[in-house]
């Protein structure tokens, strides 16, 4: 029972106050402080000290070992990302206030989204103050939050992950090739860039042809693409007869932009031009289309001989910014039907559009030189994150339970809340950023109560 504790001190000769003595004897001798043994202990309740005698004449202080110790609570959950794009694990903590006691604290955990799956609980190792688990994303359809929950002896905390929908987006750098005119019997060819610009990987699964004289090479169907890959397909076109051909190349995949792509397809076979050395190009302008920066994209133009007698290409320049010749070893000599491709790249390295021109001299009875103009643009597909540090104040009277980041664009004085949820760590990763904007970030502290402190120093950045 709780009380009064009993109180009392050894006196000489063995008496004690507060009580009868207490007297160690020998039987039938006299009291003596050194003989027979004896152990007295008192009963206390949990927290109190505990006098124990030892013994005649003795005291030994101890301490109960039931002493209780108030446990740690929860006091916060995070994860280190807080979106996230198509399916994959996102790493996430609860944290106690301070170190779990002897046999460590289990903590429940829960989320409100199908698609994000987590353990049922994790245990907070004993004087340990954190513990890790995985929280696994699978790709959603359509952009949401999933609300994670974290219990602990009464107390409650969550965390908000933004899961952003994943997409596949096929892209063609040409939506048709004009082949122009084709010797009959020649050939031409020309090259198409397929690339996936989403977030998610595509499969490829056809390209099938129509129209007389054209064909495909250059992959070998099924193709997966994952993000930012390409596949290059030649399409050559090489007539039997005189006349013009119209043809259509249509890719099938299962992206969601689509699921068939068509790329319309027209060249022209004529007949040899006459008497001399002649040399016929197929094309008077090469359009590369939109290509990523930093990238290579291929195309072609054919050089036929059509007259009766040899013709002699003597060199092939090319002028323009991002444009290149790959093909090399002039002087060529094509007999009469014969012909050769020359391969020209386009690797842009701004974005914007670019001219250039392909200059090519022979000693073709029908002039000199021939010139094609090339055409392109370069356009950047990368995606970017802003991602912030900051430091949490070195004291603060009102204690910080998290933060807010706020966020403009460009040059306004507006600022908007990133996340309407307490962000506890003391980093932000802006995954909505733009290419070629231009943002300002300032964090503020929040206490408890969801006061807010004054804005950070600023933050300023610009997107390549």
């Amino acid at each position: 029972m709780y009380g009064t504790p009993f109180r009392f001190s050894l006196l000489p000769g063995g008496a004690r106050r507060g009580g009868e003595p207490w007297i160690c004897r020998r039987s039938g001798g006299s009291a003596r402080h050194a003989s027979t043994r004896l152990a007295a202990w008192l009963t206390v309740v949990t927290g109190l000290v505990v006098l124990g005698l030892s013994g005649c004449g003795s005291i030994v202080k101890t301490t109960s070992a039931a002493t209780q110790t108030a446990d740690a609570a929860l006091s916060s959950l995070s994860c280190s990302q807080s979106a996230m794009t198509g399916s994959g694990t996102d790493t996430c903590t609860v944290t106690l206030s301070g170190a779990a006691a002897s046999g460590g604290v289990s903590v429940s955990l829960s989320s409100n989204s199908s698609s994000v799956s987590l353990p049922a609980a994790v245990t907070i190792a004993a004087g340990a103050s954190s513990a890790a688990f995985p929280a696994t994303v699978a790709a959603v359809s359509s952009s949401q939050t999933g609300t994670l929950t974290a219990s602990a002896g009464g107390v409650t905390q969550t965390f908000a992950l933004n899961l952003n929908a994943a997409t596949r987006v096929l892209s063609a750098n040409l939506t048709s090739l004009a082949f122009g005119s084709v010797i009959v019997d020649g050939s031409a060819q020309k090259s198409l860039v397929l690339e996936s610009v989403g977030t998610e990987a595509l499969t490829i699964d056809a390209a099938l042809l129509t129209g007389s004289g054209f064909s495909v090479s250059g992959g070998s169907f099924p193709i997966t693409l994952n993000p930012n890959q390409e596949v290059v397909l030649l399409v050559q076109f090489a007539p039997a007869s005189a006349g013009a051909v119209t043809g259509q190349l249509t890719i099938t995949s299962d992206a969601a932009s689509g699921a068939t792509t068509v790329i319309g397809l027209s060249g022209t076979g004529t007949a040899s031009s006459g008497t001399g050395a002649i040399l016929s190009v197929n094309a008077t302008t090469i359009a590369f289309g939109s290509v990523s920066l930093n990238t290579s994209a291929t195309q072609s133009v054919t050089l036929t001989s059509t007259g009766s007698a040899a013709v002699t290409v003597s060199a092939a320049t090319v002028t323009g910014t991002g444009f290149t010749l790959a093909t090399g070893g002039f002087p060529i000599t094509l007999n009469p039907g014969q012909s050769a491709v020359l391969n020209l790249v386009f690797k842009p390295t701004a974005a914007g559009a670019a001219t250039g021109k392909l200059s090519i001299a022979s000693d073709s009875t029908t002039g000199a030189t021939a010139a094609v103009a090339l055409t392109g643009t370069g356009i950047s597909t990368a995606t970017y994150a802003v991602d912030l540090t900051w430091h949490a104040p070195a004291t603060s009277s009102d204690p910080v339970v998290g933060y807010h980041v706020y966020r403009s664009i460009g040059t306004t004085s507006s600022y908007q809340l990133l996340d309407s949820t307490v962000n506890v760590p003391t980093t932000y990763a802006d995954s909505t950023v733009q290419s070629g904007e231009t943002y300002v970030y300032a964090v503020t502290s929040v206490d408890a109560a969801g006061v807010e402190s004054a804005d950070s120093n600023l933050f300023t950045v610009t997107i390549p």
